[in-house]
Formats: structure tokens, C-alpha cells, sequence
């Protein structure tokens, strides 16, 4: 599962476009959530986007995780 997390307005301004979500659903992500005006960037509040995409199917029993130091080459 990839995410990401966006910056979004309901209108486009000087600094944010809506390109980085149009970009996002292009490669094929969804998306699964949003929180109103709770990021400050550029001295205003803008809306943050989550965006998720599959990148494999999730098995019913995945295996153990190996913490990256012990994997070898």
C-alpha cells in the first residue's frame, strides 16, 4: 500500500494548484480521506488529502517482519 498525503484548497491560490491531486489519481490512487484547514504553510491554512494505492495483494497470513538490520545481502 503506498499513501500520500496532500495539500488542498477549495480554490487554487498563488502557491497551491490542485495538480499534485490530479497527478496522484492519474497513477491511479484514491482518494480515502481529508481533514479541513488543518495545515499551515505560506501563511494560510489549507486542507490536507489522503490518497492511498494498492501495490500488491494483501495476503491472509503475511509473513513475519525482519527488521531491516538483520536482513542480509
Amino acid at each position: 500500500m503506498l499513501c500520500a498525503c496532500i495539500s488542498s484548497c477549495d480554490r487554487e491560490d498563488d502557491n497551491l494548484t490542485a495538480d499534485s491531486l490530479r497527478f496522484h489519481e492519474y497513477m491511479g490512487f484514491t482518494k480515502v480521506g481529508e481533514h479541513k484547514l488543518c495545515g499551515y504553510k505560506f501563511n494560510k491554512w489549507y486542507d490536507i488529502v489522503w490518497m492511498e494505492k494498492m501495490i500488491c495483494e494483501r495476503p491472509d497470513y503475511p509473513e513475519s517482519f525482519v527488521p531491516f538490520p538483520e536482513i542480509n545481502n
